[in-house]
């Protein structure tokens, strides 16, 4: 059974996952938060963390919580390494790399999820507290919350000088599933001066544009929800709350990360990512 997870949304579950770890158990969960958190050797030890909280389980006054955690935690010793986001993941030439979450590892977490709801509500356990949240994000299907799609893909133009926008693109590149949402091109290109007069270019940011099909632009905190919603699953909701906040707020976030980005981001060597030959078909 195909599912939505992308490795993307995976790394973001890690984080989850690995803060709880520190929220339930201190600074034992600070040993195996930081693996799980940056995606070096998390596999492993996800696999001594489950060992451990099994082994402590067995002493402990309420060892259903430790039980709990150490199967949520041995689920992910069952999934694939190295999804976009993880410390592995970086620098290679595919960023999504073809990354998928198995089928027996989700059915795995809504039956974990199922289970916990059955014996919370029969009295049996106590509520198992901030392993709700991971559980249940596990147990989610980003695939129900689809990509915003409108005909043809858009087009998201970049400076192609700041490290910072190309990690931007890889970004989009491992997250749009299907290779269907987006279409790139550097600031400098022929494509963006085809897609917007000079004088209209002259008034624009020097960071990230995003050109709709009817050859509408959006701006900054605008361009870059929006390019989040067309990802779909776990980046859609985000972008939807985070439209709830007054355009203007947001757009002084991205002003003061767009001021400083060559600052922090070394300048890449070339204006295009580097990328497999595959996906430069999606660059114009």
């Amino acid at each position: 059974m195909a599912n939505g997870w992308t490795g993307g949304q995976y790394s973001a579950y890690r984080v989850v996952l690995a803060a709880t770890l520190v929220t339930q158990f201190g600074v034992t969960g600070w040993i195996f938060a930081v693996p799980l958190a940056l995606g070096v050797a998390d596999r492993p030890a996800a696999v001594v963390c489950a060992a451990y909280l099994a082994i402590v389980a067995t002493t402990a006054n309420s060892p259903v919580g430790h039980l709990l955690a150490a199967a949520v935690v041995a689920l992910h010793s069952a999934s694939p390494g190295r999804p976009y986001g993880s410390w592995g993941a970086r620098k290679r030439a595919d960023p999504g790399s073809g990354w998928w979450l198995p089928a027996r590892v989700h059915l795995a977490a809504r039956g974990l999820l199922a289970l916990t709801v059955v014996l919370v509500a029969a009295g049996t356990i106590e509520s198992p507290g901030a392993l709700w949240l991971p559980l249940a994000l596990l147990a989610f299907d980003p695939a129900w919350i689809p990509a915003k799609r409108e005909g043809a893909p858009v087009r998201l133009f970049y400076d192609g000088e700041c490290g910072l926008c190309h990690g931007a693109v890889r970004f989009l590149l491992a997250e749009d599933r299907d290779g269907q949402g987006f279409r790139f091109a550097p600031l400098a290109s022929e494509s963006f001066a085809r897609a917007a007069p000079a004088e209209v270019r002259a008034a624009l940011p020097d960071s990230l544009v995003l050109a709709l099909q009817d050859g509408t632009l959006l701006l900054r905190s605008d361009a870059v929800l929006e390019s989040a919603e067309r990802l779909g699953g776990l980046w859609r909701i985000g972008a939807r709350a985070a439209r709830l906040l007054p355009r203007a707020w947001r757009d002084r976030v991205y002003d003061a990360i767009a001021r400083n980005r060559k600052r922090f981001v070394r300048r890449p060597s070339e204006n295009c990512p580097v990328v497999s030959a595959e996906l430069r078909a999606r660059f114009e």
